[in-house]
Protein backbone atom coordinates (compact mmCIF):
# COMPACT_ATOMS: atom_id res chain seq x y z
CA UNK A 1 0.00 0.00 0.00
CA UNK A 2 2.91 2.34 0.66
CA UNK A 3 3.94 2.11 -3.01
CA UNK A 4 0.44 2.70 -4.38
CA UNK A 5 -0.28 5.90 -6.28
CA UNK A 6 -3.70 6.12 -4.63
CA UNK A 7 -1.91 6.95 -1.37
CA UNK A 8 -0.97 10.25 -3.02
CA UNK A 9 -4.46 10.88 -4.45
CA UNK A 10 -7.73 12.17 -3.00
CA UNK A 11 -9.39 9.06 -1.50
CA UNK A 12 -12.81 10.30 -2.58
CA UNK A 13 -11.79 9.64 -6.19
CA UNK A 14 -11.74 5.91 -5.38
CA UNK A 15 -15.22 5.96 -3.85
CA UNK A 16 -17.25 7.90 -6.42
CA UNK A 17 -20.96 8.41 -6.11
CA UNK A 18 -23.02 6.11 -8.31
CA UNK A 19 -23.92 8.96 -10.65
CA UNK A 20 -20.26 9.93 -11.17
CA UNK A 21 -17.91 7.83 -13.28
CA UNK A 22 -14.77 6.38 -11.74
CA UNK A 23 -12.50 7.30 -14.67
CA UNK A 24 -10.17 9.51 -12.61
CA UNK A 25 -9.40 6.66 -10.22
CA UNK A 26 -8.89 4.19 -13.05
CA UNK A 27 -6.40 6.54 -14.72
CA UNK A 28 -4.39 6.61 -11.49
CA UNK A 29 -4.53 2.80 -11.32
CA UNK A 30 -3.29 2.43 -14.90
CA UNK A 31 -0.06 4.23 -13.95
CA UNK A 32 0.40 2.37 -10.66
CA UNK A 33 3.15 -0.21 -10.17
CA UNK A 34 1.07 -2.21 -7.68
CA UNK A 35 -2.18 -2.38 -9.66
CA UNK A 36 -2.14 -6.19 -9.96
CA UNK A 37 -1.39 -6.68 -6.26
CA UNK A 38 -4.15 -4.24 -5.37
CA UNK A 39 -6.68 -6.11 -7.49
CA UNK A 40 -5.58 -9.44 -6.03
CA UNK A 41 -6.02 -8.04 -2.51
CA UNK A 42 -9.48 -6.70 -3.36
CA UNK A 43 -10.59 -10.05 -4.77
CA UNK A 44 -9.10 -12.04 -1.88
CA UNK A 45 -10.70 -9.85 0.77
CA UNK A 46 -14.06 -9.30 -0.95
CA UNK A 47 -13.82 -5.53 -1.35
CA UNK A 48 -17.28 -4.60 -2.61
CA UNK A 49 -16.98 -0.82 -2.65
CA UNK A 50 -14.77 1.63 -4.49
CA UNK A 51 -12.13 1.29 -7.18
CA UNK A 52 -9.42 -1.29 -6.50
CA UNK A 53 -6.74 -2.24 -9.02
CA UNK A 54 -8.52 -0.25 -11.70
CA UNK A 55 -11.79 -2.16 -11.38
CA UNK A 56 -15.27 -1.22 -10.29
CA UNK A 57 -17.29 -3.22 -7.75
CA UNK A 58 -19.36 -4.70 -10.60
CA UNK A 59 -16.23 -5.85 -12.46
CA UNK A 60 -14.85 -7.53 -9.35
CA UNK A 61 -18.20 -9.19 -8.71
CA UNK A 62 -18.10 -10.64 -12.25
CA UNK A 63 -14.51 -11.83 -11.71
CA UNK A 64 -15.46 -13.61 -8.49
CA UNK A 65 -18.48 -15.22 -10.15
CA UNK A 66 -16.41 -16.35 -13.14
CA UNK A 67 -13.86 -17.93 -10.79
CA UNK A 68 -16.60 -19.84 -8.95
CA UNK A 69 -18.15 -21.05 -12.22
CA UNK A 70 -14.80 -22.28 -13.53
CA UNK A 71 -13.98 -24.36 -10.46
Amino acid sequence: MADALCAETDPDAFHPERANPDGAARRVCQRCDVQAACLAYALATGQSEGVWGGTSPAQRRRMRLAKVVHR
